[in-house]
């Protein structure tokens, strides 16, 4: 039995840290992510990690309660009357962003749980988000309970956004709230829009609409659509369009055109406004249900109801309120414009789950384009409905997959085979059509793909130390190979848990750091190409004949299918890494062997070598 624990998350205030040490000398500090960990090592405060309290059993079970809760909570006969707008459950758009959210206060609930019955403390003093679920258990085990306000409300994964850029050869990363980043996105588009008149008028021609779509990725797309008949129209509600000069370079030259949804709020009518008006005020009433959120947001009898409240009705009821005025927006678009086809490639996100909700309405037919090299490992089966993994029947008319192992996978896993389409992958056309020169520069690229950081497995403080651990071993193999240089680029995804760019400048702040970059003629210069968990780079990487090495900071890795066929280099344990980089970048037996198991996984993998997009946009316009 210890006296007293202290519980830390997210809370990063060095005073009052030290006031607490001072006040409760012989406490036990318990971390409670990876955050707070590293915060309190910077601290030198000697500290417990918290997930290592959990078993594998606590972790499903965080899992699928987080799971249930998140497809369930909205479609409750108490709610779901409140949220029905235009035949649709208003919760149902906000599954992607609410499992990670769930999934971390199951999983903090659980460790607490089980840190209070091993420790059976007396005393617990929490400095968490989750303050008023502890109190109430506290009061069931009868234990001493002292509140810490820690200020640190809960939010939504994508309730911030992530900028990275390179300012010439500095790297450049931060975060911006999700609202002011719209604001900026909105002014400076419609800056750089009406200067080169790309915005798009109604128009009763066919119209082929495509959803959040990065023109530097799919530039052969959009060139291959410019030569037909049917007008191009580019809906970027997340991300611009048009953000450096080769965006805007390949929209000139293209025909496609750029959508502003508010331009469609001339055609709304009084009555319309008035309904939504109504719908958000019924929305307000909703939350007074106390005792049915109370029952619905709690585990074993205990709620947590009051712990996320403020957080998720703020939440809540600002991305209700965009759902709403979105889907007016989009009749109007789609009442004006003459669309045949809608193309997108992350169908569970909010803002595409409201296109494909009014899209089925209206009966215009939807294809979702398959995007990454997913896994097909069995943990991510359960998360498959909100992913868009394949492992889960699809909510797009039609699916455009990259060839014979997704397909497979695909209907094997619920899908149609009529409404699958091989196409292949129209954003690797640049690497299978690039002609590269033999180069001698030495340079080895690490591509930052960390923790998925998706289920509680994939989101422990020991995962993402692991990840550090083997990045650090990576740089100090290279030092020993004088011939080769070590070089960076971070994934595209956020830097909430793991900034690699502050990890890779503490470890050598002369190490290359690229952002923006031409990705075909990057690894065409590389000797070989590191990344963690069969990351799709690592596909793009032997397309062009490059040896892959794959670091397996997760067990799911080694199920998939290009590390069984053995067309990667797979190193799952630190004291393997310097042999395996030997190996790779030195002995020709073994890059032989890795450039015959690769060409057969592409064959498998891939149709349509160099010409996927021709044949995506043969489907999409084909009469």
């Amino acid at each position: 039995m210890v006296d007293s624990i202290i519980l830390i998350e997210n809370f990063e205030n060095e005073k009052k840290i030290n006031d607490i040490m001072k006040k409760f000398p012989n406490s036990k500090f318990f971390s409670l992510n990876y955050q707070t960990h590293k915060y309190l090592e910077k601290l030198n405060v000697d500290h417990f990690i918290g997930d290592r309290y959990l078993e594998k059993n606590d972790m499903d079970s965080a899992d699928q309660n987080a799971v249930n809760l998140t497809q369930s909570w909205y479609d409750h006969n108490e709610l779901k009357s409140f949220l029905i707008y235009k035949q649709t459950n208003l919760g149902h758009f906000l599954e992607l962003d609410l499992l990670r959210y769930f999934i971390d206060i199951f999983k903090t609930i659980k460790i607490i749980q089980n840190i209070i019955s091993k420790e059976n403390p007396k005393n617990i003093i929490a400095l968490t988000s989750i303050n008023n679920f502890i109190k109430e258990l506290t009061i069931s085990k009868k234990i001493n309970f002292s509140d810490i306000e820690a200020e640190n409300l809960k939010k939504l994964h994508y309730d911030r956004i992530n900028i990275k850029f390179n300012l010439k050869s500095l790297p450049i990363s931060f975060n911006i709230s999700r609202r002011k980043f719209q604001t900026i996105k909105h002014i400076s588009e419609i800056f750089i829009y009406r200067i080169f008149n790309f915005y798009s008028k109604p128009s009763n021609s066919e119209s082929i609409l495509l959803l959040d779509f990065n023109p530097t990725i799919y530039e052969n797309l959009l060139v291959e659509l410019s030569k037909s008949n049917k007008n191009i129209l580019l809906l970027n509600q997340r991300r611009p369009a048009i953000w450096n000069s080769k965006s805007l370079r390949i929209v000139k030259n293209s025909k496609a055109k750029i959508l502003d949804l508010t331009y469609y709020s001339r055609f709304l009518k009084t009555s319309e406004l008035e309904q939504a008006k109504n719908s958000l005020i019924k929305l307000q009433t909703m939350w007074k249900n106390e005792n049915v959120l109370e029952e619905i947001f709690s585990i074993e009898n205990i709620s947590f109801w009051n712990s996320i409240k403020k957080s998720f009705i703020e939440t809540c009821n600002r991305r209700f309120e965009e759902s709403i005025n979105r889907i007016m927006l989009l009749e109007k678009l789609f009442e004006n414009n003459n669309i045949i086809n809608i193309l997108e490639w992350a169908e569970t996100g909010q803002e595409e789950k409201e296109v494909l909700s009014v899209a089925k309405r209206m009966q215009i037919n939807s294809i979702m384009l398959q995007h990454a090299m997913y896994s097909t490992a069995k943990i991510w089966d359960k998360f498959g409905r909100f992913l868009a993994r394949f492992s889960y029947p699809l909510i797009s008319d039609q699916q455009a997959v990259w060839g014979d192992l997704t397909e497979k996978y695909a209907i094997s896993h619920g899908n149609h085979p009529s409404k699958i389409f091989k196409t292949g992958s129209p954003r690797h056309d640049p690497f299978f059509n690039h002609k590269s020169t033999k180069s001698d520069s030495g340079l080895v690229l690490l591509a930052t793909t960390g923790a998925s950081g998706i289920f509680t497995q994939g989101s422990t403080t020991d995962l993402f130390i692991k990840f550090d651990t083997f990045v650090r071993e990576v740089y100090e193999v290279m030092k020993k190979f004088p011939d080769k240089k070590l070089i960076v680029k971070p994934h595209p995804q956020s830097d909430f848990i793991n900034n690699v760019t502050e990890l890779i400048k503490s470890i050598d702040p002369n190490i290359p750091i690229i952002y923006d970059t031409n990705l075909p003629e990057l690894i065409s210069k590389c000797d070989a190409v590191i990344s963690f968990n069969t990351s799709t780079i690592l596909l793009e990487s032997i397309i062009m004949n490059k040896p892959a090495i794959d670091l397996q900071i997760e067990d799911w890795a080694n199920e998939n299918e290009i590390t069984k066929m053995n067309a990667i280099y797979s190193i799952d344990k630190i004291s393997e890494i310097e042999d395996g980089l030997r190996k790779v970048l030195y002995d020709p037996n073994v890059k032989n062997e890795l450039e015959k198991n690769s060409k057969k996984f592409i064959d498998k993998f891939l149709v349509n070598h160099g010409t996927a997009s021709k044949h995506v946009s043969n489907l999409l316009t084909s009469e």
